[in-house]
């Protein structure tokens, strides 16, 4: 079976068409004929398996969950710090035998409970706190927040795939040392069994 998008033949064979078929709600004719045209422009052909097209989108979930959760993982290290640091404040403050008034430290745990979710939020207490400097903070809100938004959300890879690139770069060096060998084998083991361009692996 031949479906033509513009002056692209997407061909399949009758396992695929079902798989095609199975999947329609989840995916939108837009998303299929975007990388239909992406692999015919990067590979110069107008003949496209749909083999090919399906690994691609399997490829895009397996990076989306694999970048996922190691922003979670990093995020979770943020969150430590500031409440480590708020914890240690109280601890002190409690120990004293001069009680000032801390009334705005309770404040700051309460939007902390509010805010948790907000990672912008969090990147304003490190800052606030000394925890990171300027510099960190410049790139974990361009780097790490984009990288995130681009993941967490429904956003296709490939239309940036450059930026996508070095942003995992940048998280994986931003990550802890005994998360950066899993964070590379689990982007690595991404394209495992799946039949994709080099053109359009991701690297570590």
């Amino acid at each position: 079976m031949v479906k033509k998008i513009g002056s692209i033949s997407l061909i399949f064979n009758d396992e695929e068409w079902n798989d095609f078929i199975s999947r329609n709600s989840q995916i939108s004719i837009q998303y299929i004929a975007f990388l239909a045209k992406l692999i015919s422009s990067q590979e110069d052909k107008k003949d496209i398996n749909y083999s090919e097209l399906r690994d691609l989108m399997i490829y895009e979930k397996r990076i989306k969950y694999n970048v996922y959760k190691f922003l979670l993982f990093f995020e979770e290290g943020l969150t430590k710090q500031i409440i480590d640091r708020e914890s240690k404040t109280c601890q002190n403050y409690y120990m004293s035998n001069q009680w000032e008034d801390k009334t705005d430290k309770f404040e700051t745990m309460n939007n902390y409970n509010e805010q948790k979710f907000n990672f912008g939020w969090k990147l304003d207490q490190l800052k606030k706190m000394s925890l990171i400097n300027k510099q960190q903070y410049d790139d974990y809100k361009k780097s790490i927040r984009e990288l995130r938004n681009k993941t967490m959300h429904f956003n296709c890879i490939y239309i940036d795939l450059n930026s996508i690139q070095n942003w995992i770069v940048e998280l994986f060096e931003y990550l802890p040392e005994n998360f950066q060998k899993s964070f590379k084998e689990n982007i690595t083991k991404s394209s495992k069994n799946l039949k994709i361009n080099s053109k359009f692996i991701l690297q570590v």
